[in-house]
């Protein structure tokens, strides 16, 4: 077990006593879901140094990624978020249809319910198919920046879709979510006791015009 090993033998050895380790760890397990200490975890958890030590600490894997990364046509080399297809080309002018695809991610708490905070170490509310950070807030989505290194052009956008689409198949239940147990495995359609974990699939349409200047 974890708190069996080396490390917690050394802090209750040489650097807390067994009183204040209880004390501390019971302030923490109490207050683990509160909002101000998610917001701290999830600034910490930003860090890479931060999850290297836990990965030291705990024994287990966790992702080394960046998971604020800005959503970028550089950061998009597969093109998870979004499929790209070409309606008009000009000398001046591009017009594609773009179709975004992103999940939707939730995570059951004991008195609070679904709720979109997930854990630090996993994957976040709004993901690419991949589970790669998609948006904070799918009321602000941003839309990429398809011309990184051409500063004289421009894109503009419009909502094809008035909202978010659902995605159902037969694998998702009535309102499109797949539920998984806490460390989101053994799915299922159906929500149950044992349920912890839920995701779903959420697309919607845009058009982009990039306009080229002719003199750049």
């Amino acid at each position: 077990m974890i708190i069996g090993s080396p490390v917690y033998f050394f802090i209750l050895k040489y650097t807390f006593n067994t009183r204040l380790f209880l004390l501390v760890g019971g302030v923490l397990a109490l207050t683990w879901n509160s909002t101000w200490m998610i917001a701290i975890v999830h600034l910490f958890w930003r860090s890479r140094y931060v999850r290297t030590a836990a990965m030291f600490i705990t024994g287990l894997e966790f992702s080394l990624v960046d998971k604020s990364m800005d959503l970028d046509y550089q950061n998009f080399p597969h093109r998870r978020f979004f499929k790209l297809t070409p309606i008009k080309k000009d000398v001046g002018q591009e017009v594609y249809k773009v179709r975004f695809e992103m999940l939707e991610n939730q995570r059951r708490y004991v008195g609070l319910g679904w709720t979109g905070t997930t854990l630090p170490m996993e994957r976040s509310h709004y993901t690419s198919t991949d589970f790669e950070f998609c948006c904070g807030d799918i009321e602000d989505f941003p839309f990429p920046n398809l011309v990184p290194f051409k500063p004289s052009s421009k894109s503009d956008w419009k909502w094809l879709d008035p909202w978010w689409e659902i995605c159902k198949d037969d694998a998702s239940g009535e309102d499109g979510w797949i539920y998984y147990d806490k460390t989101w495995g053994n799915p299922s359609r159906e929500d149950s006791i044992h349920a912890y974990t839920r995701t779903r699939k959420l697309t919607r349409t845009a058009k982009v015009i990039i306009t080229h200047n002719a003199y750049s």
